[in-house]
């Protein structure tokens, strides 16, 4: 049978025998956002949580990801009734007498479909990435704060308004005007009901700011080097948010076209790797360059150039004569 629990109270419980599963009732009086912790869970508890309607039928689940870990999980109820709460060890296999914390909360008031795009910007005004548009819903007009914070949770910038949608565009600079150090920050929205003074439950995600460029190294063939045949392309193309690279080649000494050879979304390096096998047999000798190019996830994009000679010797015009 299942406990019957109120709403916005912490209880606890505890995964005991093994393969024990704890089963809670909640009962709401209105259609709302529902939110579930589960905290101070066992370093061998690998927790999961099940919701279900009055009639036990499925509605969501949130997964720890491993023992130890907690749970923050939202689900939207679209009716009031009753509502049951499965808390259980993912695999059945573990016990535990310390206690888990559970806590429910219900809110009429809340904040939804919110995002950050793109999530990987590079403030460089060069206009690839240079900002992102935080947005998001809220069930009631409201007072809103956005506030970003750097991974040492200092904030950065702050952005307020009134209604009950947000879009505020984040440029990658703090209340100072300077661009912030390369790094993931998280934003956090809160909003108030300037009627009756209730909060709705926070909501957050992350933006990654990556002003770096990434690494482009053509180790082989050499500069200057005269090559024919198949040759070997070997390089360096990575960086921390990596993309994908791509190897051209353009003939003459300053090439205005080039030539698609290989590409590759995974990237080469801190050794040089190879890059690409070229077969130059179809080519007109003469000078020529070798392009690489790499884009990162935020827009910034680094390339090299190696020049070379293509020298293929060719047999031509053979025969036997007479032929018998």
């Amino acid at each position: 049978s299942a406990n019957a629990i109120n709403l916005d109270t912490s209880i606890s419980g505890a995964i005991n025998p093994t393969a024990d599963q704890d089963y809670f009732k909640i009962t709401t009086s209105k259609a709302g956002m529902l939110g579930i912790s589960l905290t101070n869970l066992p370093s061998n508890i690998d927790a999961c949580i099940y919701l279900y309607d009055s009639n036990h039928n499925y509605i969501g689940s949130s997964y720890s990801g491993g023992n130890g870990n907690s749970i923050n999980f939202q689900q939207e109820l679209t009716s009031a009734g009753d509502y049951y709460i499965l808390a259980f060890d993912w695999n059945n296999d573990s016990s535990s007498t310390s206690p888990y914390l559970l806590k429910v909360k219900f809110s009429t008031f809340w904040i939804y479909n919110y995002s950050a795009s793109p999530n990987f910007i590079s403030p460089n005004s060069d206009g690839q990435y240079d900002t992102t548009t935080i947005t998001a819903s809220i069930t009631a007009s409201s007072n809103w704060t956005i506030n970003i914070k750097n991974s040492s949770g200092a904030i950065k910038r702050t952005f307020t308004g009134t209604g009950t949608s947000i879009s505020k565009l984040w440029d990658g600079k703090d209340s100072a005007g300077t661009v912030v150090p390369d790094g993931i920050y998280t934003y956090t929205i809160d909003a108030t009901d300037p009627e009756t003074g209730g909060s709705a439950p926070q909501v957050s995600g992350q933006v990654t700011v990556d002003n770096t460029l990434p690494t482009a190294t053509i180790t082989e063939p050499a500069s200057g080097a005269t090559v024919s045949g198949t040759i070997e392309i070997k390089g360096i193309a990575q960086d921390l948010n990596f993309y994908y690279w791509v190897v051209y080649y353009g003939q003459g000494t300053a090439p205005t076209q080039w030539n698609y050879i290989n590409y590759s979304y995974s990237a080469i390096g801190p050794d040089p790797g190879l890059l690409a096998n070229w077969d130059t047999t179809q080519l007109t000798n003469g000078d020529y360059c070798i392009r690489l190019e790499i884009l990162d996830t935020a827009g910034n994009m680094q390339f090299t150039t190696t020049a070379i000679k293509l020298y293929n010797m060719n047999i031509y015009n053979y025969s036997a004569s007479p032929a018998i």
